[in-house]
């Protein structure tokens, strides 16, 4: 066989290969505001929050679903209360040790469990949204950036208005985007995407924030856990030392 012909040949076969093109370099340009916005709120005093909720379901425009408003004191201290659209409400309070959560139904108990070391732990206990709200996220700290946002995929930045929107990708909830306006979250959403009999659907929940009021007073009894008297109680603590007699259900 001609050695110049093979040469020749393998030449051409080289030329008309399609050539590998190295991937897109991923889009991290929002990663700075998120760990900047994760740096701010775990070092933030006590506080009183207000925030207002919406959804939309595969439609145009969002339903309100409700308010709530969140007291912190500081460490793991805080107490939640969330009012939904129909009148059902959840209360959640932490003393910095034990989880309080009552759907308020007098036909429910009361559960008692140990307080998460993570706030983002919270996610399953209180959640006055699809996924809570990422300010509870936001009081870990940089942290747990890679908690709140998967590794391998994109964090990204735009600006709409006077704001910056940071849109990354939650393990367990999906898409998630945060409205930031002179370094304060103004707005936070949670798209989740689904096929069903075919068809694409989305679901989008919203929270929308008041300004902080960091100069709260709070009543005595804001973050304590006792359950009152005659209330039924599941207790799920295992914690030494956490672990006090609620009263018989």
């Amino acid at each position: 066989m001609n050695v110049m012909w093979v040469a020749a040949t393998s030449l051409v076969f080289a030329a008309s290969a399609p050539a590998i093109q190295a991937p897109a370099p991923l889009d991290r340009s929002g990663e700075g505001y998120l760990v900047q916005l994760l740096d701010r709120y775990s070092k933030l005093p006590p506080f009183y929050l207000w925030f207002d909720r919406y959804s939309r379901d595969s439609g145009e425009g969002f339903d309100k679903g409700g308010t709530v408003q969140l007291w912190y004191g500081g460490g793991k201290k805080f107490r939640v209360s969330s009012c939904g659209a129909f009148g059902d409400e959840v209360l959640g309070v932490s003393d910095g040790h034990t989880l309080l959560v009552d759907s308020m139904d007098l036909g429910r108990p009361v559960t008692l469990a140990d307080m998460p070391a993570k706030w983002q732990g919270l996610t399953d206990q209180v959640a006055p949204n699809q996924g809570g709200s990422l300010v509870l996220w936001l009081l870990d700290g940089p942290g747990s950036l890679d908690r709140l946002a998967e590794r391998d995929k994109p964090i990204t930045l735009l600006r709409r208005g006077s704001a910056f929107v940071v849109t990354f990708t939650n393990k367990a909830l999906g898409e998630m985007q945060a409205e930031i306006v002179d370094g304060w979250l103004v707005a936070d959403q949670i798209v989740q995407r689904f096929d069903f009999d075919g068809e694409k659907f989305e679901s989008v929940s919203r929270n929308e924030y008041r300004p902080f009021n960091f100069a709260p007073r709070f009543g005595r009894d804001t973050f304590e856990t006792k359950v009152a008297p005659g209330l039924m109680v599941i207790d799920e603590r295992t914690k030494p030392g956490h672990k006090t007699k609620p009263p018989r259900s």
